[in-house]
């Protein structure tokens, strides 16, 4: 998500990918981050705030003075931090789709496989007829089963 260094970046990626950044303090962020990081881990502070301001320095976040309290600044998500989100999840999506297209392929094959055999047993025991039709036909349900979720993928790589 980021093309440059910043301190604890894996963290802040799942912080920015699981939450919407409205006026929040540095606080937030260190409680969110330390969260994720584990209980037997430390998180120094001085690292979040530099992580804040080179957010801020590459213009992910964006800042304003609290009204209560002038030392306290609250950072807000700007449009190019959304929009890395989108094409960061779109991304994500699109291999998650395509990882399940393979599985769903290979299982398209392993059926084919089966049906081949199914009627080389066929031919060894023609006595059995009945019963290797019952098979063909719930292997060709499944078959078509794994087809339409095929299409269904291929309509949502489509839309994205």
């Amino acid at each position: 998500m980021f093309q440059f260094y910043l301190p604890y970046a894996e963290k802040f990626e799942k912080v920015f990918l699981q939450n919407e950044i409205h006026e929040w303090e540095a606080k937030m962020f260190l409680k969110n981050i330390q969260n994720l990081k584990g209980k037997n881990s430390t998180i120094h502070a001085s690292h979040i705030y530099a992580s804040l301001r080179t957010l801020l320095r590459h213009g992910f976040l964006s800042f304003k003075r609290s009204e209560s309290n002038s030392r306290i600044f609250l950072y807000s998500e700007t449009e190019k931090l959304k929009q890395n989100r989108n094409h960061f999840l779109n991304t994500r999506l699109k291999s998650v789709i395509e990882i399940e297209k393979d599985l769903i392929n290979k299982n398209i094959i392993s059926l084919n496989t089966q049906k081949e055999y199914l009627y080389e047993l066929l031919l060894k025991y023609p006595e059995l007829n009945s019963e290797f039709i019952n098979l063909d036909q719930k292997i060709d349900l499944d078959g078509e089963k794994k087809r339409a979720k095929l299409n269904i993928l291929d309509s949502f790589l489509k839309i994205l």
